[in-house]
C-alpha cells in the first residue's frame, strides 16, 4: 500500500509542488497564532518556563550536594594541630618583619613562598582524599618545616644585627 501511495506522489509531484494554499487560509492561521487571548499558547509557555526552572534548581541542588559530600570533616586533632602551627607561623612572620629589613629578605621570602605553595597543594589534595593520614601528616610536616625555617631566619637576622652592633661598638 505504501508503494502505491509513494508512486502516486512521485507521479503527481508537479501538481503537489505547484499548488499553494489560499491566502485566506494563511491569514486565518496568522490570526490564530497572533491572537492575544490564545490560552493554549500561554499555558504551554508557562509550562515550559516551570519545567526549565525546576530542572535548573534540581541540577544545582544535585551539584551542591555532591560538592558537599567531597568536603568531609577532617579529624579534630588535625584541625587543632594545623591551627596551632598556622598561628605560630604568623607570629614568627610578624617577628621577622619587626626585626627590620635585611639583605637576605628576598631569599627568605622565596623559601617561604615555595613551602606555602606546597602547603596549598596539599590542602587541595586533602579535599579529594579526606581522612588520608599520609596527606594530613604531610601537611603537619610542611607546617613544622615552615616554622623551623622561620625560626632559623630569625636567628640569622638576630645574629647579623648582633654582629653589626658589635662592629659599631668596636669602631667607637
Amino acid at each position: 500500500m505504501s508503494d502505491l501511495l509513494e508512486r502516486y506522489v512521485n507521479n503527481n509531484r508537479d501538481a503537489f509542488d505547484d499548488e499553494t494554499p489560499n491566502p485566506l487560509v494563511w491569514d486565518h492561521i496568522d490570526r490564530e497564532l497572533s491572537r492575544p487571548g490564545n490560552k493554549r499558547l500561554i499555558f504551554w509557555r508557562a509550562a515550559a518556563i516551570i519545567f526549565l526552572v525546576t530542572t535548573a534548581v534540581l541540577s544545582l541542588e544535585k551539584i551542591t550536594r555532591s560538592n558537599q559530600e567531597l568536603v568531609v570533616p577532617v579529624d579534630r586533632e588535625f584541625q587543632e594541630a594545623e591551627a596551632y602551627y598556622v598561628k605560630a607561623i604568623e607570629e614568627k612572620k610578624l617577628l621577622l618583619r619587626t626585626l627590620g629589613p635585611n639583605q637576605l629578605q628576598s631569599e627568605f621570602d622565596e623559601d617561604l613562598a615555595k613551602l606555602d605553595e606546597i602547603y596549598h597543594r596539599l590542602k587541595v589534595t586533602l579535599l579529594t582524599h579526606s581522612g588520608d593520614s599520609k596527606v594530613t601528616a604531610a601537611i603537619i610536616s610542611n607546617l613544622r618545616i615552615r616554622l623551623e625555617v622561620l625560626n632559623r631566619q630569625i636567628e640569622i637576622v638576630e645574629d647579623l644585627a648582633y654582629m653589626k652592633d658589635k662592629k659599631n661598638v668596636e669602631e667607637i
